[in-house]
């Protein structure tokens, strides 16, 4: 069997993780909701470390046929094809960004009194805007989930260093990596986040690039073993994460370990049960949208509205459906005058001169 993700592997575990991102949200600060409810909140924290394995496999993956079509040198860290490749990654986030940002900001400000110049720090409100504007805010966004941005757009920065590292020493970056995340080793950043995440970035560029011996290794093993294996430790890693029965792996450090199993299992369900989920499919497609402007829906301007429903299924049905309307929306709009594209056009013709 092929244990590598394939792009439609990729969308169901996004829609997957957008489904975790949401409930997270709506009931992570706790309420009169039941235990499990708040128990599933609480795990769905995960989502970040998904959509962080899959950003490291992905782009891996389209790397290394980046370099096979432009024949870049494999002992090359960066070059000018590397540049224009990290280039075009950050064109694709920032044609979603800035939609969803020109959007819901003015709206905020104009209609549902998120008054810019308080949220930005009426002191230095011009340079924090221009940041914001970046992605690289962190949490002084004018959207505290958009914290996110700031991590995701160094680990691109920093991402022909760690190819480069796991292509010549394999899992000894990673090893590395994951002894900083648990304070095992002295750490390389006073960033939280980017010393927590780095390892399962990290984590995705090694099982892109060593795929192949990854399915050697698992293929000596039957595959209900490997079903049976990866189901046992995700129930079992989740009980330690919350319920601290082991010192150490705990808490979201723990999702780390979690998320390549989350992974393997939609894998393994997908390509050898040939079960079909249709629904995160679709949902993965609208997976950057979703994440962009949910927090507006749900947290800020129809907060009321969202929780007035009381039933926690309820809410969230409400408000996914609302999010995934408006990405659909977003997305024809964007459709119409096609900015990506253009703008990676332009990109490219400066690029050649």
């Amino acid at each position: 069997m092929d244990y590598s993700i394939s792009k439609q592997d990729t969308l169901v575990i996004k829609g997957f993780a957008i489904c975790a991102m949401l409930w997270h949200h709506l009931f992570s600060q706790g309420g009169d909701y039941c235990t499990f409810t708040l128990f599933l909140a609480q795990i769905g924290k995960v989502c970040v470390s998904l959509f962080l394995f899959l950003s490291g496999y992905g782009i891996t993956t389209q790397y290394q046929n980046f370099r096979l079509k432009n024949h870049t040198p494999k002992e090359s860290i960066i070059d000018s094809n590397t540049i224009q490749f990290i280039g075009k990654r950050f064109i694709h986030f920032y044609s979603s960004y800035w939609v969803i940002y020109i959007i819901f900001v003015p709206l905020g400000h104009f209609f549902f009194e998120r008054n810019i110049i308080d949220l930005y720090d009426l002191t230095n409100t011009y340079k924090n805007i221009a940041k914001d504007v970046l992605g690289i805010a962190g949490y002084q966004s004018y959207n505290i989930t958009w914290w996110f941005n700031k991590l995701i757009i160094k680990l691109w920065i920093a991402f022909p260093l760690l190819y480069f590292l796991i292509s010549k020493l394999k899992i000894a970056i990673p090893l590395l990596l994951f002894l900083c995340t648990w304070s095992f080793f002295p750490c390389f950043s006073n960033d939280r986040d980017l010393i927590e995440y780095t390892f399962i970035f990290s984590l995705g560029i090694f099982s892109s690039l060593y795929i192949k011996n990854i399915n050697v290794c698992c293929n000596r093993i039957p595959l209900h073993t490997i079903t049976f294996l990866a189901s046992i430790f995700c129930i079992l890693f989740t009980l330690n994460r919350q319920f601290c029965y082991v010192p150490f792996f705990v808490g979201t450090k723990m999702d780390a370990l979690l998320a390549p199993l989350i992974c393997i299992l939609f894998v393994v369900i997908n390509k050898s049960f040939n079960i079909k989920f249709n629904p995160f499919f679709h949902l993965g497609k609208h997976a950057t949208n979703i994440y962009l402007l949910h927090t507006f829906i749900q947290g800020y301007y129809f907060k009321d509205f969202i929780y007035a429903f009381r039933n926690s299924i309820l809410m969230f049905a409400v408000s996914l459906s609302i999010c995934f309307t408006i990405s659909i929306i977003i997305e024809f709009i964007k459709g119409k005058f096609n900015n990506s594209n253009f703008i990676i056009k332009l990109y490219e013709k400066l690029h050649l001169q």
